[in-house]
């Protein structure tokens, strides 16, 4: 095993090496290609301002230059002493390469070494350092004419200011983004004619020419039309580095901030079902901390499956109960399919889901204070809770400066009492957040953390109570505490503008105590309690390369390398028959408690080439090798690899963007599943040679874009669930015996749509349809409760959503929004309970008696339908005031299965106020 790891880390150096050979080959070739005669400013990152001779005589420039162009010398020099150069393209020598060592030097001297054999010297003046030839009489007669730009950018239909707009003047480095009110500002441009290029998420980039005259300050105030397409958005999910969609061969859906705070969501659940095609999201009111999110089917014999969750970068230690405070999110990437499992690793069999929240503003002079406030009602059809109260509180504070900036917020929410079972046990949810970024020359650093309380009452449907099952007889009084902790720390490193180098550290901890308040006296003896907690650790840490630039004529590539790896804890401890559940623990009798730790380690190493032929081909080849101690005994390494293609073409007035990428992935047993363990009453036996689930298969598709009115994307998919592991009984003397075991199949395939249309700039209507055939093709001996061609519990064939925004020129939003859910089968639980209360066959089915099969309890739920609608005023550019509405129509359907309750329509009004 540990040859095969030496042997893949050789192979991967070799050809992160080889490439930086291409890339520096490449540009020596290129080097003559910048057009002369216009001065062009380099500054490290962004348009800060410049730097005194004083504030850089100290600072010390540490490089090692292999056979680079004599423009990136100068700029890796700028990037690390935060200084201005000025120079005239012409005035390099075409095709100069520079190989040089520079230790701890001072500005001039790392300028000296870079220019030495050259005609060219470094001198300092107001507006930075100027290189230029050292002909004194010809410097002399240049003058270094410079003026500034400055201006807003707002959205065209609304002409409200849009924030953390990327700006950029084309021909030189120069480059900023918005503050949070439109605002942008480059304050040292020579003079010319340049291109002045806005780009953000859900928007049309812009660009307009500008003209700069000597001591003039221009105002270029752009206006942005929202995209009717994604292909020219920028995400981080597939790649690791930012990459436009159109260079995805996989389809991403986003959902920004924006959208998040027009649909007024509850929760992150409901975010998402309305966004993302073939999405399936059980939206319950009382498990609002849960993130049971699948995607394109079942990739599990006993329901749906599970997507992999990361929250700023940081793996969740359980993907099943990652809830995040939805006002604290800046914007959330899904990537459908197994394909990103050469990534992002082990138990991305069904997806990825990255949420990343939200961050500071650099550009602000002075801190920003946002709150919101809403208050409202939950209407339910229970008897005396036909109206319960809901409140929500949320805040933030955030600024920074031209090299750091930083949030902090926090959050409440509180339902009241919507069913008699859960009296006493308010359900309410805490939340605080926050975040750091510092960048300064070649690094950057981004630190986050957050601590999202949710407590729940154990509430369930007031039918289980009438179905005469003992445990449900009385209230519950059962209060369950969910604890989500992350912390993370993101270093990037850019020695040059082609090498990229990124180190992600992060733990998430997931904490779950159920406790019984007091006791229920189900029997009249019935006086003690009961409790159970569970605590699931994951420290993970990865490190990943990337080097990118142009290898040939029109070709451009990049190679991305890393290794990654975790460790995750976690251990459950369960007590019944105890007299108090704080302090010290007493049972009755004695001894009454159990304890389970498990822990598991995975490593992967991955490589992943990207290849870009006239900005119209793109290619995307990558595999990864998997190591986790959870892997039965002889399996040794797992192999994801991921292949794809796509083709952006214009079509008279239409773009069409062809697509087709293949992956395969794979799901890690459960921290406890391959190790045996013995209780009262029952066995469960080791499975040494478990192996993980996987599920591979492809994806195609076709993107259409309509210049601005509108986009069509069609994709069909055909995808293989293998090797799914299924709890069974293999033995029942002298006591129950169970196993873990690899035995199931399923098969899963249909298409996704997403379209937008945008009849006129303030109109935007957006859809999304998905429709999966879903069937198990195999159970093995589990066999029973589900039969091949069943199609998986939990699994609508239809899934869609809706959203429309109306947005006025006098400051009101009007969005209205819907999820549809297609039927689906899942147990029936009133008649299942009142079976398990009498055993009679007057109320069991027959097979239930003779063999213990849940098959006749499975029913098939009907489809449903949730409308929204909000109403938002902005008043001034501080104040606005909003009415939402969730559940327009009052809808009653069980989300999951009829176990859990349901609410009706929520109506919340409620203000927001910057200061």
């Amino acid at each position: 095993m540990q040859t095969t790891r030496r042997e893949l880390m050789s192979l991967l150096l070799i050809g992160l090496c080889s490439l930086a050979a291409i890339r520096a080959g490449a540009q020596g070739e290129g080097a003559g290609d910048d057009s002369g005669g216009a001065f062009t400013p380099l500054h490290a990152d962004g348009p800060k301002r410049a730097q005194s001779v004083a504030s850089d005589a100290g600072r010390p420039i540490t490089l090692a230059l292999h056979q680079a162009t004599l423009k990136e010398a100068l700029r890796a020099v700028a990037r690390q002493a935060e200084v201005q150069l000025i120079y005239n393209d012409g005035d390099l020598p075409a095709g100069r390469l520079v190989t040089v060592t520079i230790s701890d030097a001072t500005v001039e001297r790392a300028l000296a070494l870079v220019l030495r054999g050259t005609t060219l010297q470094a001198r300092r003046t107001e507006g930075g350092i100027a290189i230029e030839p050292r002909n004194h009489h010809e410097r002399s007669e240049r003058r270094l004419l410079q003026g500034s730009v400055n201006g807003r950018v707002t959205d065209a239909a609304t002409g409200r200011p849009i924030p953390a707009v990327a700006v950029r003047l084309e021909e030189v480095s120069l480059a900023t983004s918005t503050s949070s009110e439109g605002a942008y500002r480059f304050p040292a441009v020579p003079a010319g004619t340049y291109t002045l290029m806005a780009r953000q998420v859900g928007y049309e980039r812009v660009t307009q020419t500008v003209v700069v005259k000597d001591g003039e300050d221009l105002i270029a105030n752009l206006a942005m039309t929202r995209s009717p397409t994604i292909l020219d958005q920028v995400v981080t999910t597939g790649t690791l580095i930012p990459t436009e969609v159109k260079a995805l061969p996989t389809p991403v859906s986003v959902i920004t901030s924006e959208q998040i705070d027009r649909q007024h969501a509850l929760s992150m659940m409901a975010i998402v079902r309305q966004a993302v095609p073939t999405a399936v999201v059980h939206d319950a009111p009382n498990v609002p901390a849960n993130t049971d999110i699948s995607v394109r089917g079942a990739s599990s014999l006993d329901g749906p499956g599970n997507v992999k969750i990361f929250v700023d970068g940081v793996e969740a230690s359980s993907s099943y109960n990652a809830a995040v405070d939805p006002a604290s999110i800046d914007r959330i990437e899904v990537i459908r399919g197994p394909q990103a499992a050469t990534l992002y690793g082990a138990d991305a069999a069904g997806g990825v889901i990255q949420i990343f929240t939200k961050r500071g503003d650099s550009s602000l002079a002075r801190p920003r204070v946002n709150a919101r406030v809403g208050m409202g009602l939950t209407q339910t059809p229970y008897a005396n809770f036909e109206h319960v109260l809901r409140q929500q509180y949320s805040g933030s504070v955030y600024g920074g400066a031209p090299s750091v900036s930083y949030r902090l917020g926090g959050g409440y929410k509180r339902l009241a009492d919507y069913v008699a079972e859960n009296a006493r046990t308010r359900q309410s949810a805490s939340s605080v957040y926050g975040s750091m970024n510092f960048s300064r020359g070649i690094l950057a650093v981004d630190l986050s953390g957050r601590y999202y309380r949710n407590t729940i009452p154990q509430a369930r449907n007031p039918e289980l109570f009438a179905t005469g099952y003992v445990p449900y007889s009385k209230p519950l009084h059962t209060r369950v505490g969910f604890t989500n902790e992350t912390y993370g720390a993101r270093v990037i490193v850019s020695p040059t503008d082609w090498w990229r180098h990124q180190v992600t550290v992060g733990v998430d901890r997931l904490g779950i105590a159920n406790v019984q308040t007091q006791p229920r006296y189900t029997t009249p003896s019935d006086s003690l309690l009961k409790l159970s907690e569970s605590m699931s650790r994951k420290l993970s840490v990865g490190y990943n390369t990337t080097a990118s630039g142009t290898i040939g004529h029109s070709l451009d590539g990049s190679l991305t390398i890393g290794v990654d790896h975790y460790s995750q804890a976690a251990g459950n401890v369960f007590a019944s028959r105890i007299l108090n559940t704080r302090g010290p623990i007493v049972t009755v009798p004695a001894g009454g408690i159990s304890v389970t730790e498990n822990s598991v380690a995975n490593t992967g190493y991955f490589a992943q080439a990207q290849l870009a032929l006239r900005d119209a081909i793109f290619l995307t080849a990558g595999v990864r090798a998997e190591d986790n101690a959870s892997f039965g005994r002889d399996y040794g390494l797992a192999t994801l690899p991921r292949v794809g293609v796509s083709l952006v073409q214009p079509v008279g007035g239409t773009t069409l963007k062809l697509r087709a990428s293949y992956g395969r992935a794979l799901r890690t047993p459960g921290p406890n599943e391959a190790s045996g363990e013995v209780g009262p009453g029952y066995v469960r036996l080791a499975n040494p040679d478990l192996a993980p689930e996987r599920q591979q298969g492809w994806d195609a598709g076709v993107d259409l874009i309509v210049g601005n009115k509108g986009s069509l994307s069609i994709s069909g998919f055909d995808q293989t669930a293998l090797d799914l592991i299924a709890f069974l009984t293999v033995g029942s003397t002298p006591v129950v015996t169970d196993q873990y075991r690899n035995i199931g199949r399923v098969s899963n395939k249909g298409i996704e749509l997403e379209g937008v249309l945008r009849p006129t700039p303030s109109v935007t209507l957006s859809a999304q349809y998905g429709y999966v055939r879903s069937r198990i093709t195999a159970v093995g001996a589990a066999g029973g409760q589900v039969q091949p061609g069943d199609p998986p519990i939990n699994v609508p064939a239809r899934t869609a959503g809706v959203s429309l925004t109306v947005a006025t020129h006098f400051g009101t939003t009007i969005n209205a929004g819907l999820a549809y859910v297609g039927s689906f089968r899942a147990m029936d639980w009133v008649p299942t309970l009142r079976c398990f209360a009498s055993f009679s066959p007057s109320d069991c089915p027959s097979s239930f008696l003779t063999s213990s099969s849940y098959r006749d309890f499975i029913v098939r739920y009907p489809a449903f339908a949730k409308l929204n609608a909000s109403v938002t005023h902005r008043f001034n550019p501080r104040f606005e005031a909003f009415l939402a509405i969730d559940n327009l129509t009052n809808q009653n359907a069980f989300e999951a299965d009829n176990s859990t309750p349901v609410v009706g329509r929520t109506t919340m009004l409620g203000f927001d106020v910057t200061y």
